[in-house]
């Protein structure tokens, strides 16, 4: 007979949610629409259905009111601004309401684990690891192959257009999402290598650099700058880590190189990553954004201020949905301004707040285990913390589907891992 064992189910719901094909040529022309996506996200509530009903988990009820809350919150927000709007109401305006039951699923599905230090290992961390891997190859693949890595990219994940060609979007489908993600798995790769001393790790961290600037996103780029610049400042307060004299003495030496083979350097990123390169060139000599610009920077920036502008005199609850009236608002800031008003934006960054401070707590339980896995994963989601608000510049990234499944399951599973291994040291003194 089969067994099942519901801690698999973990690692089943993350490869299924980052893997699963969406076939654009076909999905998203015509009448089709975004099926793709749409069965994506049908098929991760499925496998949560399905999980609760065969195994019957439970959660702890205190986190059960907290996360139905938030989740309401966002229901009554998007209900208002559905009625601010109501004569240009549309199927999609509707659509906007699965989004608090996706994430409240996804969040309830991972707190109902056990996670225990093995667990967190075998049934979190390692379905990432491959998932890093995984896109680190796919990723070069589909950046440096040419006809071949288009080919394959086309056919299970991103449009054939021509903007996307010789850029990485993983499964994704679009670059700032995919680099986000792999934002991830380079902070990952290198505080493994910190922790680990393999050299393995290190060769995983360039690839996964490497994938982050093939996606060729500015604002991921800019993001993968200041992190490292985060990890640069703050790498010398983490008690017990190794290499500090090679970390910085390699950085100035590198930093030193960069300088005198200048340009070189920037003929080549000029001819690899033209729309990179150019991007950033102009947004420097532009010095800065502009109401009256063009460019993708200038464009968010433009949506930003008709979205306070068309806000209420007193912007709480926000003002609308914002697809049938103006701008087709896309950065964080513009979207849940006007959406969701500064309630939404409070509640968010309270989360992103909670996360990081969780993702270092996490970590100071975790090295006492010795778990260098786990560890790495924690202190990468701390600095992936950190550089979420600028990469949110370029869309909602904790609303796309894949990416929700990555923040609201650490997010459970950090209070879960805390509250248990926590309960578990105290019982020990």
């Amino acid at each position: 007979m089969l067994q099942l064992d519901y801690r698999k189910f973990s690692g089943l719901l993350i490869l299924f949610a980052f893997l699963f094909p969406t076939f654009p040529a076909i999905t998203r022309t015509g009448d089709a629409g975004r099926l793709g996506d749409m069965v994506m996200v049908l098929g991760i509530l499925f496998i949560i259905l399905v999980y609760f009903l065969v195994f019957n988990r439970r959660m702890n009820t205190k986190n059960l009111v907290f996360s139905i809350l938030f989740a309401g919150i966002f229901f009554l927000l998007i209900s208002f601004s559905i009625i601010f709007e109501v004569q240009y109401i549309s199927v999609r305006d509707i659509y906007e309401y699965h989004k608090p039951i996706y994430i409240i699923l996804i969040f309830s599905f991972f707190l109902s684990f056990n996670w225990t230090t093995e667990n967190f290992r075998q049934y979190f961390i390692k379905p990432f690891i491959f998932l890093f891997i995984f896109f680190t190859c796919y990723g070069l693949i589909e950046a440096f192959t040419g006809p071949i890595g288009q080919f394959i990219s086309s056919t299970l994940y991103k449009n054939p257009r021509a903007i996307l060609v010789g850029k990485s979007t993983g499964s994704f489908g679009v670059t700032y999402f995919f680099g986000t993600f792999m934002l991830l798995s380079t902070f990952f790769f290198f505080f493994r290598y910190v922790l680990r001393k393999q050299k393995v790790d290190l060769f995983w961290f360039f690839g996964s650099m490497m994938v982050v600037i093939a996606t060729q996103s500015r604002t991921i780029f800019i993001a993968f700058g200041f992190g490292l610049v985060y990890i640069f400042m703050t790498y010398w307060r983490f008690k017990g880590f190794p290499f500090k004299k090679v970390l910085y003495f390699g950085t100035f030496f590198l930093v030193a190189l960069i300088v005198i083979l200048w340009t070189p350097i920037m003929d080549w990123v000029a001819s690899t990553f033209p729309y990179l390169y150019y991007g950033i060139e102009f947004l420097i000599r532009s010095g800065g954004v502009d109401e009256s610009g063009v460019g993708s920077a200038n464009v968010r920036y433009q949506q930003l201020l008709w979205a306070w502008d068309n806000q209420f005199t007193y912007p709480i609850i926000g003002a609308g949905i914002g697809k049938a009236t103006g701008p087709q608002l896309e950065s964080f800031y513009a979207l849940y301004l006007f959406r969701y008003g500064l309630i939404g934006i409070v509640i968010s960054v309270g989360l992103l707040v909670f996360n990081f401070i969780m993702s270092l707590k996490c970590y100071s339980i975790s090295k006492k285990y010795e778990d260098k896995n786990t560890s790495a994963f924690f202190l990468a989601f701390s600095v992936f913390c950190v550089v979420l608000p600028i990469c949110s510049l370029s869309s909602v990234m904790t609303d796309q589907p894949r990416l929700a499944i990555l923040y609201y399951g650490a997010t459970a599973a950090m209070i879960g891992y805390y509250r248990i291994v926590k309960q578990k040291q105290n019982s020990c003194e």
